[in-house]
């Protein structure tokens, strides 16, 4: 209970923070977040008219919440229900749909252990970055760190400097 009101203080500022950002650079565009794509998001316009203090209760607003900040990738076709029991599978054609729909590159996500810290799926369309190494004291994984430079003429797998590390 001494914990109880530093928590809820700190869940009100966790729902003041943007959900997503697309970054743009002369290599392109890309966007960026926690976790992943939601089957209520056709346009990102639509994330900005989300109200974030009403993430609780399974609304339609909270479905799109729930898929940005838990949503994976998966390999079947569109969205599926996660194990996890919040957010979304979302496969490639989720990805590619809403790529073009957008005119983004690539998305750039966190929220899933990858045990070289990074990792891409979706055609090289999705790229994990999970950033904690040694995930709970337990998993033995590096973190990653994803660096732009601002020379790259095209986002790619190949053109990106991806780093992992072994502790902070």
């Amino acid at each position: 209970f001494k914990y109880q009101r530093p928590f809820q203080n700190f869940n009100v500022v966790f729902t003041t923070l943007p959900l997503a950002a697309a970054v743009e650079c002369k290599a392109g565009r890309m966007f960026c977040f926690h976790g992943g794509l939601s089957p209520r998001i056709d346009l990102v316009e639509s994330i900005q008219f989300v109200p974030r203090t009403l993430y609780e209760g399974g609304m339609f607003e909270e479905q799109i919440v729930d898929g940005l900040l838990w949503s994976d990738p998966g390999e079947k076709a569109w969205f599926h229900g996660n194990a996890r029991g919040c957010g979304f599978l979302f496969g490639p054609e989720a990805t590619k749909q809403f790529l073009t729909s957008n005119k983004f590159d690539f998305i750039v996500r966190a929220h899933q252990l990858q045990m070289n810290g990074w990792a891409w799926e979706h055609d090289n369309k999705v790229l994990t970055i999970f950033s904690a190494p040694n995930y709970c004291g337990i998993n033995g994984n590096k973190g990653g760190i994803l660096i732009i430079s601002g020379s790259q003429e095209s986002l790619a797998p190949d053109t990106l400097t991806l780093v992992n590390y072994d502790s902070v």
